[in-house]
């Protein structure tokens, strides 16, 4: 039996009435989503050269991402397409240099697929009539760049400072308790 691996890629121009129309079959659709998806990047998977699915994201303030429109289409459910479209965006918005991303599950069943699947956190607070029955949730990478390196350079010299004075205060006190001795 072959195995499924669909191809994902950026969306073109051209795939966006696919996009919308598996949206509006997951229920995942939402008025003004055509502008969101104008401003923002989308994924899709892509088998047999037809969109079985979609995710897309955008740049928001202080390295935040801002992802939204995970959508599968149904015949296709169940195999780890959703899983890799969140996957294929993690690994751009980290890249990217992203400290983490947000977003909002339609409910309590797809949130816990993120939390197992992606090992996000749910965050219990209420966005106040916008959306309100969604779950939001979110997920902060740690950079392995240039300020890492730096921080972990200042606290192996703090460590090796700390070490050198303990031990100067021991070597003190042998030569303390060593003059004591030659004076008995």
């Amino acid at each position: 039996m072959e195995r499924f691996k669909p191809v994902i890629e950026l969306a073109r121009e051209e795939d966006m009435p696919e996009v919308i129309r598996i949206l509006k079959t997951c229920g995942n659709y939402f008025e003004g989503e055509e502008e969101w998806l104008a401003r923002s990047r989308t994924l899709v998977a892509r088998y047999e050269g037809r969109v079985i699915g979609a995710r897309s994201f955008e740049k928001l303030v202080n390295g935040y991402y801002h992802v939204y429109g995970l959508c599968v289409d149904p015949a296709y459910r169940g195999r780890g397409v959703g899983a890799d479209l969140c996957r294929h965006v993690e690994e751009i918005v980290y890249h990217e240099g992203g400290v983490g991303y947000i977003g909002e599950a339609l409910d309590e069943e797809l949130a816990q697929f993120y939390v197992r699947k992606l090992g996000v956190k749910i965050c219990r607070f209420s966005l106040r009539g916008w959306r309100s029955n969604l779950v939001p949730y979110r997920k902060e990478f740690r950079q392995e760049g240039i300020g890492d390196s730096i921080k972990l350079s200042i606290r192996r010299f703090t460590l090796f400072w700390i070490r050198i004075r303990r031990l100067r205060k021991i070597v003190e006190l042998l030569e303390s308790a060593s003059r004591r001795v030659k004076q008995v």
